[in-house]
This record gives C-alpha cells, sequence and structure tokens, in this order.
C-alpha cells in the first residue's frame, strides 16, 4: 500500500470505528437481569442521563462515517488495480 491516500482512508475508517466502539462500551446495557442484584433506584444527573441518551446517536454517526471511508478506500483499490 504504497497510496498515501488510501492508508489514509483505512486509518479513518479504523479509528472511526475504534470511537463507535468507546462510545458504545459507555453506555452498552445488557438485558439481562440479575434479580439479587436489583437495588432501588439508581440517582443518575442530568449529564449521565444525556450520555444514555446521545450516544447512541455518536456511535451510529462513527460508524456511518466509518463505512464511508472504507467504500472510498475500495473505491481506490479498484482504480489502482486497473
Amino acid at each position: 500500500m504504497s497510496n498515501p491516500q488510501l492508508k489514509n482512508q483505512i486509518r479513518n475508517a479504523l479509528a472511526s470505528y475504534q470511537d463507535g466502539a468507546y462510545w458504545w462500551q459507555k453506555v452498552y446495557q445488557p438485558r439481562v437481569i440479575n434479580v439479587s442484584s436489583l437495588t432501588g433506584e439508581t440517582n443518575r444527573t442530568s449529564a449521565d442521563a444525556f450520555l444514555m441518551t446521545s450516544a447512541p446517536y455518536t456511535v451510529a454517526i462513527h460508524w456511518r462515517q466509518a463505512s464511508t471511508y472504507l467504500q472510498r478506500a475500495e473505491r481506490q483499490v479498484a482504480t489502482l488495480s486497473r
């Protein structure tokens, strides 16, 4: 891979996937509930509530951008291989 633009597209795609995974990890909540660990309602700050509602959109934006970078890289590879 000597083409600097192609390298850049792949690096950007990887970085976008990593950013999306970071935010996904912050808000992911498994849907399995352990009854023995149930306690009273936890107090969440308004900042926590905002993070929980906005992070899924942030994840989608990062992963959509990563897909765009990969599609550009694929087009460049197809152009270079001709």
